[in-house]
């Protein structure tokens, strides 16, 4: 890349800051009416409006009886939904000018935090999950009376809805997933339980033309799972190096969106067809040198050795190798593997002779997002951040290069001024990030000499365990059985 040539990057549109107390749980952006909905664990729900100058003030403040966890908002109707801490939905009506909030419903969904609602207006049904374990059906007529109830092994960590079908897709700690649909007033099973992660699942987006379902996990990895395929058939995408925290699927560019608080933001071109991800096999000995893995007791007592070889799996085969027979770590894009991954001796010429030019695009983003969502009509990248602040960033440079998006809509001086903002927080975030700076291409090759720090290799480095206990920590919350 020469030293002139300019690469897209989003564009840092606004920042709001300075009157939440903890973090922001959720946010949501209304462009037509210049508002931003904010909510956080400080049990604060701000409206922020535009001013003049471009920048945000909040013009009304709501204290809620608990911490808010979620909040959905029906633009046409001006309804708005906040999940509590609690297990409790408030409903609430948004005035014309967005300065008033008026109470008007109240829902006892849960008992446990609400992980996520999705409102179905032409059925005036809500649709909600948390982690006391439950997915609920409300009506929103009338006095709010609960339709549908079913209990899952573990908690719930996030929904996804897909209004038409009725069809209710639910991501628990446990890292599994289930499909349901709504029939004669009761959740019906689809499918479930689909299993492909090791950690809990925390966020799902639906593409309801391809019937894709995407998840993602606090194991860092992202599955595309072809429902509609009806094969059984999963795509890994794996490029994040934390958990993912937003999924969203834009349909008219084939593209993934996925950011995680590793602070990247990610976009995966949907466009070029990826190979599927191997069953796993299971051996008492390694499939390449046939030595036995630690606990084949029988074996080792054959060959009158003792052996510490641990099972560990070729992610391009899926067979079952010991560690010295696997030492290569290399990207493989067309099986969705953007950063090094374990390969085994017998596939790693064929990868090394395959085309690995990057399918994804890697940007850092201005904060580590908690949550995140994308307002679609202006390509509004919307980042709640745990510092208590709100991110507004321009997505249109790269998803639609010759389109004027947000950021080139301000004033000359105010995004002038978001313009320098922008550089300072992007430069210093990308300093902060093991991953390359915008664009660049990971198509390298380790081969490993010596053992990996990490020998329980099957999620790549980082213990299963210690994960689930950050995570107990990180919730809150003890882990469900």
């Amino acid at each position: 890349m020469s030293g002139t040539e300019q690469v897209a990057r989003p564009q840092f549109v606004s920042n709001l800051s300075g009157h939440h107390r903890g973090a922001v749980a959720d946010a949501i952006f209304v462009p037509e009416a210049g508002a931003v909905i904010t909510a956080s664990a400080d049990k604060q729900v701000l409206v922020w409006l535009k001013r003049d100058d471009s920048t945000y003030w909040p013009s009304l403040h709501r204290l809620m009886p608990a911490p808010v966890t979620h909040l959905c908002f029906h633009e046409p109707s001006r309804t708005l939904f906040v999940g509590l801490e609690n297990g409790a939905i408030s409903e609430y009506e948004v005035s014309a000018d967005y300065n008033i909030l008026t109470a008007t419903k109240g829902y006892p969904a849960h008992s446990g935090a609400v992980t996520g609602i999705a409102y179905d207006a032409q059925r005036q049904q809500l649709v909600s999950c948390g982690r006391d374990k439950t997915v609920t059906v409300s009506t929103t007529a009338g006095n709010g009376k609960r339709l549908a109830c079913v209990s899952l092994p573990s908690s719930c960590m996030c929904l996804q809805y897909d209004e038409k079908s009725q069809t209710t897709f639910i991501g628990d700690f446990s890292g599994d997933l289930y499909v349901y649909r709504l029939e004669n007033s009761k959740l019906q099973m689809v499918a479930g339980p689909l299993k492909g992660h090791t950690g809990s699942v925390r966020a799902l987006s639906w593409a309801a033309q391809k019937k894709w379902l995407f998840s993602g996990s606090f194991d860092q990895t992202v599955i595309l799972w072809d429902i509609g395929g009806q094969k059984g058939e999963r795509i890994e995408l794996r490029c994040h190096t934390s958990r993912i925290s937003t999924l969203v699927h834009l349909p008219e560019e084939q593209t993934l969106l996925s950011l995680g608080t590793d602070g990247l933001l990610v976009i995966w071109d949907l466009k070029t067809q990826r190979t599927p991800c191997p069953d796993w096999e299971e051996s008492d000995t390694c499939q390449l040198c046939e030595l036995p893995f630690f606990w084949n007791v029988k074996k080792m007592w054959e060959n009158r050795s003792v052996s510490v070889r641990r099972q560990h799996h070729c992610r391009i085969c899926g067979k079952a190798v010991c560690d010295e027979c696997s030492l290569t770590r290399c990207t493989y894009p067309i099986m969705g593997f953007e950063t090094p991954t374990r390969v085994c001796n017998a596939c790693k010429e064929d990868v090394m002779k395959a085309d690995r030019t990057p399918l994804a695009k890697r940007f850092p983003s201005i904060a580590a997002a908690a949550r995140a969502r994308v307002e679609t009509k202006t390509n509004t990248l919307v980042i709640s951040c745990d510092d208590g602040s709100v991110k507004l960033m321009d997505l249109t440079p790269v998803l639609h290069p010759d389109a004027r998006g947000l950021a080139s809509s301000d004033s000359p001086s105010s995004h002038h001024h978001h313009h320098r903002q922008q550089h300072a927080s992007l430069d210093e975030v990308a300093q902060q990030q093991r991953a390359p700076p915008t664009g660049a291409a990971l198509t390298s090759v380790v081969d490993l000499t010596k053992r990996p720090d990490s020998d329980d290799d099957d999620d790549d480095g980082t213990d299963f365990f210690s994960r689930m206990d950050e995570a107990e920590d990180d919730d809150q919350f003890t882990k469900a059985a």
